[in-house]
């Protein structure tokens, strides 16, 4: 128990002594339409200003490093009290992958591909395509220590940048296809961004950067935050082993 209060009064300490005021999440726009008129309308959102959003908190200040494991780095923030989720940490994820860009991309994308490398899937639909690089998707997991399994409806964007590296943004929204359940406790994505660079010289490695901020239903805050960096650091070394024996590297 004391443990625990120590790790509170360290979490209020880091609220506390964050200086850089992040900006806040973009009004996401919903208009009229889809794809298939006959589905009724249909959420559409401002992706620029997510992109926008999403790398303002990725290269903002008030990063405090966390831990390092086997290659993956770690850090960790929390957003001023006025914003969604506050209470729940942002953390950051970093490593060198040995795979190209492109096979990393497709494997994020893919929702088929979500259990090679994710254990707590409990699978992901793609529920409508918005455009190419844009769909909304429906996700469900078994988180550890909740009975019920957890849901999540979000949408998923792909942009090429200038420099090769591609951005995978995803948040979360609302969709007449992803209606609430009481079977299921809803928990959602505030931010979730993949960056995957190429390594200058090397075009099979690809710097894998990670920025979640998620709001886990049933889950007690101290416990998500206590497992939010190594649940940042198991995603990435999962991922890297799922792409080994798809590329046949063992």
């Amino acid at each position: 128990q004391q443990q625990q209060q120590q790790e509170q009064q360290q979490q209020q300490q880091q609220q506390q002594q964050q200086q850089q005021q992040e900006p806040a999440a973009p009004q996401r726009k919903r208009v009229p339409g889809s794809v298939n008129e006959s589905n009724g309308p249909v959420p559409k959102y401002d992706v620029d200003s997510l992109l926008t959003y999403s790398i303002a908190i990725l290269e903002g200040k008030g990063w405090n490093f966390h831990t390092e494991r086997d290659g993956v780095k770690t850090w960790k923030k929390y957003l001023p009290k006025d914003n969604d989720g506050s209470e729940f940490p942002v953390v950051k994820a970093e490593a060198i992958l040995p795979t190209p860009v492109g096979e990393l991309v497709d494997m994020i994308e893919d929702s088929s591909r979500v259990k090679e490398y994710n254990k707590f899937s409990l699978g992901r639909k793609d529920m409508q395509k918005i455009n190419a690089k844009t769909k909304i998707m429906y996700n469900l997991a078994k988180v550890p220590m909740v009975s019920r399994a957890h849901d999540f409806c979000s949408l998923m964007h792909t942009r090429q940048m200038r420099d090769g590296s591609v951005l995978i943004v995803t948040t979360a929204v609302d969709h007449p296809k992803c209606a609430e359940s009481d079977k299921y406790i809803r928990s959602r994505i505030l931010l979730g961004l993949s960056v995957c660079k190429p390594v200058p010289g090397d075009p099979d490695s690809t710097v894998f950067t990670t920025v979640t901020h998620v709001v886990s239903g049933g889950v007690p805050v101290m416990v998500a935050d206590r497992l939010s960096c190594k649940n940042a650091i198991d995603y990435i070394l999962n991922v890297t082993e799922a792409l080994k024996k798809r590329l046949g590297r063992d």
